[in-house]
């Protein structure tokens, strides 16, 4: 080896010894060996190499710069161009160096942030169930071409009172919460629903008592009422395609089929008695117009509007009504009916005379297991449950409605649907009221 290269040795391993870089004769002929090419990338290496350590706050010796770059004596050193090539450099290999741990931290969070955001979506869903008010996920947002609350809705009546249903086929679907959507009622007629729901509570607010429409007495508000939301609109709907009626027989709300009756279904959320009492008082405009489904004491009497008393209903309010004109019906216990019971005589009760409906929740009859999970045809007890129900449903006249059936995803939503109309269910419990009108199911 030469004298020059050895002078050379020694003033590099001086230099890095100063930035506190090299520990040992091995590290000193590596960068010996380098230093004699004349190509940068290690330099830039290097230089990389002590930036990130504690000692690229110190400057590198002006003499083993050029030495480094086999930079012969008296050459010039360009110390901008070291500079430049630095930061091109470190501006990639610091991402490669923090690459790895980043990329590991991502996979070790990732699951955490999808287990939060289930949870934040499950309280979410909580919350909507609690307060009430407009679904939040998964619930299409269903909407009808008319609002009865537009000022032209009068005008409109006068011009084609089927405005509101114009082509619609009715279903035997069941709009459940209605007033969730945003437009209650008008949106439900739109998709053909033959059955709306309204969750309704007797209480004051701004110091008006009425029967006030919500899931819940926190979702309350002083616009929303039982009669705003549906008893006004329907009243004017039903006086409008019946004004130049000469037929003797009155027409319902479904231009494709005026023989249709629409069931508004009441949940009565508290004070049964007295609730129910105001309820019969709002609907004397229909009564005295016959527009109401009665039973006259020997038959059932169909008219264009029917109404059904469900939840907190008292059972002895719809027998206390006048057996001759009983307009406001039942939504009988559909799992009960076929319980073997002791008190027999109030099962019986349970017939066309006092109630329409026969309902119950699903996952309460069937139990905790939804058979939408299940391949193929649901579990031969859950089968046998659902018939049973059926069956005793329908010695009774009544029609068997099943709640609390799932939603989504739509695969096994369609599947408890066929379910449980191969199995003679007459409505359909639905939220997604589009899907329901474009289920090839009916």
């Amino acid at each position: 080896m030469s004298h020059k290269s050895s002078v050379a040795e020694e003033d590099v391993e001086n230099a890095l010894h100063e930035v506190g870089t090299v520990g040992s004769p091995a590290d000193a002929d590596h960068v010996s060996h380098a230093a004699t090419r004349t190509r940068p990338t290690f330099v830039t290496r290097l230089l990389g190499l002590l930036r990130t350590t504690e000692a690229s706050k110190l400057r590198m010796d002006e003499h083993a710069k050029p030495l480094m770059y086999g930079l012969q004596d008296g050459s010039t050193f360009d110390e901008s161009s070291l500079a430049a090539e630095e930061d091109v450099y470190l501006s990639g290999n610091r991402w490669k160096h923090r690459r790895a741990p980043i990329l590991s931290k991502a996979k070790s969070v990732f699951p955490v942030v999808v287990i939060v955001a289930l949870m934040v979506l499950g309280v979410l869903q909580l919350a909507e169930a609690i307060v009430g008010g407009t679904p939040l996920f998964f619930k299409s947002k269903a909407r009808s071409t008319l609002n009865w609350r537009d000022v032209a809705f009068d005008d409109t009546l006068q011009n084609d009172p089927y405005a509101a249903t114009r082509g619609v086929i009715p279903r035997p679907c069941h709009s459940h919460n209605d007033y969730e959507h945003d437009n209650p009622l008008f949106d439900a007629l739109h998709y053909g629903c033959t059955s709306v729901e309204a969750d309704i509570w007797l209480t004051t607010k701004d110091d008006k008592e009425d029967l006030y429409v919500g899931h819940t007495s926190l979702s309350l508000t002083p616009s929303r009422t039982l009669r705003s939301l549906y008893l006004n609109p329907l009243l004017e709907l039903l006086d409008a395609v019946n004004s130049n009626n000469t037929s003797g027989k009155l027409n319902g709300v479904f231009e494709t089929n005026p023989a249709e009756s629409l069931v508004l279904l009441i949940d009565i959320k508290n004070d049964g008695a007295g609730t129910f009492n105001a309820l019969t008082n709002q609907l004397a405009p229909f009564r005295a117009k016959n527009y109401l489904t009665y039973h006259n004491g020997s038959a059932l009497v169909p008219g264009p509007l029917t109404i059904v008393g469900s939840g907190s209903t008292p059972y002895s309010s719809i027998l206390a009504q006048n057996t001759t004109n009983r307009t406001i019906f039942f939504d009988a216990p559909l799992s009960s009916l076929s319980q073997p019971t002791s008190d027999s005589q109030r099962f019986t009760d349970f017939n066309t005379t006092t109630s329409l409906y026969a309902s119950s929740s699903l996952r309460d009859t069937i139990g905790l297991i939804p058979f939408a999970l299940l391949p193929g045809d649901p579990l031969p007890s859950h089968l046998e449950k659902i018939r049973a129900a059926t069956r005793a449903a329908h010695a009774r006249g009544l029609l068997v409605r099943w709640w609390d059936t799932p939603g989504w995803p739509a695969s096994w939503r369609e599947k408890v649907w066929r379910v449980l109309r191969r199995e003679g269910a007459d409505v359909l419990n639905v939220d997604d009221l589009q899907a329901a009108r474009d289920w090839s199911g009916w």
